[in-house]
């Protein structure tokens, strides 16, 4: 008996050290190195398990399909260019590794529990938070005047605290115990003001939703919501161009100024007034280079074949920004605006699947119909709909899962997820 329980504490260890160490060194390298460390543990996680649960592929099916038919809409591509195809080709394989990796980590085979999962996600969330912040706190502490320009001399990055806030306020709210009670509510504090002085818009707006979601839900069914927004979302990115609203006249010189000049920069379309571009126009261009860049993306979609707007272009596609921007985004293989990512290198079907999969993951939530926690279901039917919104505002503003540096922890905790409402109701023992 000892013996055995000795095994276990080992490999309970194994894996423990294992998980730790891809959530806090895989967000920080280079996607090369990224790759390789992803690889070798996806290599090492095949030869450590028996049996590769099939309950997975169910719910991760659309974003093979993705996969695969960018994969086969760039052949071409591959021959004039194969760095570039096989670089796309990894920005679209990667989200799957971190999703079966989180898959993987939950259960008897690595004899890690749920809670201490998401503790370790959370600390990781925390760790990775203050490590981009720590040059920042340093001068601020030395006596520096914050601006809204010092979040981007600093690169204050609250990703990771977004994410970190929702589970701890979730935990919070549901009254599912991670952590004690002060410790919820000083990562809760901690996060919140990470997230307020990063300045990021779209982290702020992220955070506003997920601490009024649990409110929401009262209200509208989470399958109603999801079609509101994704329905706001598609008119945004292909109908942008039908918004007649001018250009902000002035510059955002604050946050609050930023905010409202947000919308330029949402709306997917030309912002060139004249058929020769003069200063003006070269100067919004460069301004709201984020809807310049998706309406140059969306146009080439556009000009591609039948075949072509239905399964995309594939990897190795690029738009050409030469001709608008003065130092960066001269081939623009990939978007901040994720969903032309997608459409562009997938096609229709590809964004149709993209959307399936949160589909299929919001019935995660809505389907249970016997657990033994009522605290940790209450946990994971609100933390899922929270992901999801999370993972589409992310697509939407800043790339979402097809990126170089792809949210790491986010696609982790999808797996976890996946996994632990599976293992939970015995689908797949």
């Amino acid at each position: 008996m000892n013996l055995i329980l000795d095994r276990l504490n080992i490999t309970r260890a194994y894996w423990f050290i294992f998980f730790a160490l891809q959530l806090l060194i895989v967000p920080l390298v280079p996607y090369r190195i990224k790759f390789l460390i992803l690889s070798l543990s996806m290599f090492w996680i095949l030869l450590s398990m028996k049996v590769i649960k099939k309950y997975i592929f169910n719910f991760i099916w659309p974003l093979l399909a993705i996969l695969c038919i960018g994969a086969i809409s760039g052949l071409e591509n591959f021959i004039k260019d194969p760095y570039l195809y096989s670089r796309g080709f990894y920005y679209f394989l990667q989200p799957l590794l971190l999703i079966f990796i989180g898959f993987m980590a939950v259960g008897k085979s690595s004899g890690l529990g749920f809670k201490m999962i998401l503790r370790l996600i959370i600390y990781s969330a925390l760790a990775l938070t203050i490590l981009s912040y720590a040059n920042f706190l340093i001068d601020l502490i030395f006596g520096l005047n914050f601006s809204l320009e010092t979040r981007y001399e600093y690169g204050l990055n609250s990703d990771f605290a977004v994410l970190g806030i929702m589970l701890v306020y979730i935990s919070r709210f549901t009254n599912y115990r991670i952590f004690k009670k002060t410790t919820e509510i000083s990562l809760t504090i901690i996060f919140f003001v990470f997230i307020l002085i990063s300045l990021s818009r779209t982290n702020i707006l992220i955070m506003l939703l997920i601490l009024a979601y649990p409110y929401m839900a009262r209200m509208i069914s989470f399958n109603k919501q999801l079609f509101i927004v994704t329905a706001i979302i598609f008119s945004l990115v292909f109908l942008g161009s039908l918004f007649q609203i001018a250009l902000p006249e002035n510059y955002a010189d604050n946050f609050s100024s930023k905010i409202m000049n947000s919308y330029a920069e949402v709306l997917v379309r030309d912002n060139v007034a004249n058929d020769d571009m003069d200063y003006n126009d070269y100067a919004s261009v460069n301004l709201y280079w984020r809807s310049q860049e998706a309406f140059l993306g969306l146009s080439l979609f556009l000009e591609g074949s039948f075949t072509q707007l239905f399964f995309g272009q594939g990897y190795g596609t690029y738009a050409d920004g030469s001709i608008y921007f003065d130092d960066k985004f001269q081939q623009i293989p990939i978007f901040h605006n994720g969903f032309i990512t997608i459409v562009l290198k997938s096609g229709f079907i590809g964004i149709l699947l993209y959307i399936y999969f949160f589909f299929l993951f919001a019935k995660l939530s809505t389907t249970i119909n016997r657990y033994n926690n009522w605290s940790e279901f209450l946990f994971i039917k609100l933390a899922i709909p929270c992901l999801i919104y999370m993972s589409l505002f992310k697509t939407f503003f800043i790339m979402g899962f097809y990126t170089p540096q792809a949210p790491v922890l986010l696609l982790v905790l999808f797996g976890v997820l996946i996994k632990k409402i599976g293992y939970s109701l015995n689908v797949d023992k």
